[in-house]
Parts: structure tokens; sequence; C-alpha cells
């Protein structure tokens, strides 16, 4: 039976539950906040973002994930799948799919 791999970014904003359950590898965009970094759902989780949020003076930016990042995921999954499916935000409100 062929297997079906889900690679998608964290815009997905996907439950945990369900990146365990269906074994999705999500790629964190980067979240820019002053002078620094965070990786979307890892280095700062929904709460605490909004949590910082109600407080910011300035707002935050994003970055899509690099190429390479999906170069590896892409990579990594290949070697147990027969398929990757990959659902991504919009290219009109993100450069996700345009990575380069």
């Amino acid at each position: 039976m062929a297997k079906t791999a889900i690679l998608t970014d964290s815009t997905a904003n996907l439950p945990m539950e369900w990146v365990e359950r269906y074994n999705v590898r999500v790629i964190p965009l980067k979240i820019h906040w002053g002078d620094e970094t965070y990786l979307d759902g890892i280095d700062l989780t929904p709460n605490e973002f909004y949590t910082r949020l109600a407080h910011a003076k300035s707002l935050p930016t994003t970055s899509q994930p690099s190429i390479q990042d999906f170069l590896q995921a892409f990579e990594s999954l290949a070697d147990h799948a027969d398929g990757i499916v990959v659902p991504l935000i919009s290219s009109g409100i993100s450069g996700t799919v345009a990575s380069r």
C-alpha cells in the first residue's frame, strides 16, 4: 500500500493532536519581533504570541521558511513515503510558495 506524507508550514495552525496522529511535518515560519526571531510554534507558542501581542508597542513580522528548510523536509519524507502532499497558505498572502 502506498504511503503519503503530509508537509505544511506553521500557518496551517494544526492542532498538535492532528500533527501527531497523522504524522504531519510542519515547518515553522519565523516571527521577527524587534531584534528577536522566534520559530512559530516552537520558540513562541500561540498563547505566548497573543499575550505578547496584547502588550506590544510594535507589531511583529514574519518570514517564510527557506527553500533549504523545505528541501531537507522533502528529502527526509521521500525516504519513507511514496508521495508528499503539501497544502500551503495562499501565494497571494504569503511568500512561502515563491521561496527560492
